[in-house]
């Protein structure tokens, strides 16, 4: 609203009446942020890894990515950790995967290491797209520091995920 106070108080007031009376056409319903949320339980199949999650995303994007585009990212808050390592790493597949019990093949988005605080909780923030596929699950797995090389087919094996069903409203 800072257009309308450049040109005065009256102005201002005009623009806020003429927003509140009309409708919301479809095309500035489609090009008005959407913020996306999802939560659930994040936990592997024998128990020893688990921690609720809260994900949420701002579409379009505010942040820029390493080259300078505008790219959504989500914000992943952890609660209640347990955790069998001393730290674990974040990402998420882009699209359906399985079993897939390795994190290194395919397309997907990375989210660094997290270390859980003494009260279990942890917070990440990783791309929330890629290539025309957005984020479908979240996953913890190890990096190739915290792996014996002969002892797993992969370098950063999947140690838990959650598929991720996103609910979706508009901001105005």
């Amino acid at each position: 609203m800072r257009a309308g106070l450049v040109l005065g108080p009256v102005a201002a007031v005009i623009l806020l009446a003429g927003c509140a009376s009309a409708p919301a056409s479809d095309e500035a319903r489609r090009s008005a942020p959407q913020h996306r949320t999802a939560s659930g339980v994040i936990a592997s199949p024998s128990g020893d890894v688990s921690a609720r999650f809260e994900a949420e995303v701002l579409i379009p994007a505010t942040q820029l990515d390493g080259e300078g585009a505008a790219s959504p990212v989500a914000t992943v808050e952890f609660f209640d950790f347990t955790l069998p390592y001393d730290r674990v790493s974040v990402g998420g597949s882009l699209y359906p995967r399985g079993d897939d019990e390795c994190f290194d093949a395919a397309l997907r988005s990375g989210g660094g290491e997290i270390v859980p605080d003494a009260a279990g909780s942890a917070s990440a923030k990783l791309p929330f797209d890629a290539e025309g596929y957005e984020l479908y699950e979240l996953v913890l797995h190890l990096n190739y520091t915290q792996v014996d090389p002969g002892t797993t087919g992969c370098m950063e094996p999947v140690v838990a995920r959650a598929p991720l069903a996103w609910e979706e409203s508009v901001r105005e």
